[in-house]
């Protein structure tokens, strides 16, 4: 009798050497075997090894890793410390800017996110350091003079 591994080999289709191979009194530990050599048979349904209606698939590929973006600088906000500083380069920023300055626009030279610089001018705002006049994308932020 031919062991699971070279019936699978002898057969173009593995769905095809499954369906001979897998019976009802197949154990779990053969299939466990059978998977872990052929991982791309691993994310088939039951029903359809049994039947023979799996194709070989692909394996997955890898992630890209993380690359963070460009022009920007690490801005540490996980600290109180790293916070302070964070607002107070804010601050610095829009009284130089004629007090009147977006978002965006510090978001550019400060090199934080978004989410920080939001964060950052609602301490600033809730502390008195800064107002803020309009809404939306219209809104302009100010230092309390």
């Amino acid at each position: 009798m031919n062991t699971l591994r070279e019936q699978y080999e002898q057969c173009v289709n593995p769905g095809v050497a499954l369906a001979s191979v897998i019976t009802p009194s197949t154990t779990v530990a053969e299939l466990r075997k059978l998977m872990t050599q052929h991982p791309t048979l691993a994310d088939a349904p039951l029903s359809a090894l049994r039947a023979g209606d799996i194709a070989p698939t692909r394996a997955k590929q890898a992630s890209k890793p993380y690359t963070p973006r460009k022009n920007t600088k690490h801005v540490d906000t996980r600290t109180g410390p790293g916070r302070a500083v964070l607002d107070a380069s804010i601050v610095a920023i829009i009284e130089r800017d004629e007090h009147n300055i977006r978002a965006a626009r510090i978001v550019s030279e400060t090199g934080a996110t978004v989410l920080q610089v939001r964060k950052s001018l609602g301490r600033l705002i809730t502390a008195g350091s800064v107002t803020w006049s309009g809404k939306n994308r219209g809104t302009r932020y100010h230092a309390v003079e």
